[in-house]
């Protein structure tokens, strides 16, 4: 981490003071995300975490803070803290601002247990089941309109392959809106202590299918540069059916659905800008898109 910058610094002694933590003793950026600014600060009160948003629509606002509340007694939930005007973010100079935490633990990877993430994945899913708000905005059809929106000629074939696959996907959807989702439950939104996970990043998070958020979370902690790994896949499975029930058929479109999504995604933001970030390739997620391609099914 380094130092924040004199603009930065300003921002987060009004942040700070919003929020009651007293004065900051230090403050330095969080590298590694794309699009938001992430920040770790030192008060008389403690250490904190701090989410500088890109801007965001109200109605995206509303809906986290709706889904912190009804979240908020899960202690696998990391949940912002409340400013004192009763809002879980600031307003201020046209940036949304949140405040959370500092978490103790690790982001372990890979090395974490699959049957536990899959167990708190599904009580996610049951504690946020037929919860209203913003339906997922990265679904087959809109992932079919930033595709076809491209134009990139070296990248033709892959362009062509995505659009066939999500055509098909939007032509059979069998996706439902049973619950919130993460929408983004990768390895570093993963907070592990004691073998506990806690759940951190819930900006992606919209209504949507619980199966879709599962096969984000297969196609993000079960493949490895040596293939797919089973035992975790099956740790994942376990560990949820232990909470809900598991539909193959929801199941195997939301795994293919998720692998367009991170494709496409990764094209735009990483690949277009041409930012040097290889933990981002997006031909790893059109591997993924293949092998579930090639998939009799998903009963492993």
């Amino acid at each position: 981490m380094v130092r924040a910058d004199n603009r930065s610094e300003q921002q987060l002694d009004i942040v700070a003071a919003a929020y009651g933590l007293g004065r900051i003793r230090s403050c330095s950026t969080v590298t590694g995300g794309t699009t938001n600014k992430n920040f770790e600060i030192v008060t008389d009160t403690g250490s904190y975490f701090v989410r500088c948003y890109k801007p965001r629509k109200q109605a995206l606002l509303d809906f986290e803070h709706r889904l912190y509340k009804r979240t908020g007694a899960q202690e696998y939930i990391c949940s912002p803290l409340t400013n004192r005007q009763g809002g879980t973010w600031l307003l201020h100079e046209g940036r949304v601002f949140c405040v959370f935490p500092w978490l103790k633990g690790q982001l372990s990877g890979k090395a974490g247990d699959f049957e536990s993430l899959g167990r708190h994945l599904a009580q996610f899913h049951d504690v946020t089941s037929a919860m209203e708000g913003p339906a997922n905005p990265l679904g087959a059809e809109e992932l079919l309109i930033l595709v076809r929106e491209f134009g990139l000629v070296n990248l033709k074939n892959e362009v062509e392959y995505l659009s066939r696959e999500l055509e098909l996907i939007a032509d059979s959807l069998v996706l439902s809106s049973d619950s919130a989702i993460h929408g983004d439950l990768f390895p570093d939104n993963v907070m592990w202590s004691n073998g506990k996970p806690t759940f951190i990043d819930f900006e992606q998070s919209s209504v949507g299918d619980s199966m879709y958020d599962l096969g984000v979370v297969i196609n993000a902690w079960c493949f490895a540069p040596s293939g797919f790994d089973r035992a975790a896949y099956r740790s994942l499975i376990t560990g949820y059916e232990q909470v809900r029930g598991v539909n193959r058929e929801r199941l195997m479109q939301g795994l293919r659905l998720s692998a367009c999504r991170f494709t496409v995604t990764r094209i735009r933001d990483i690949y277009i800008p041409g930012l040097d970030r290889p933990d981002k390739n997006f031909r790893e997620f059109l591997k993924v898109l293949r092998y579930w391609q090639d998939a009799v099914d998903v009963t492993l």
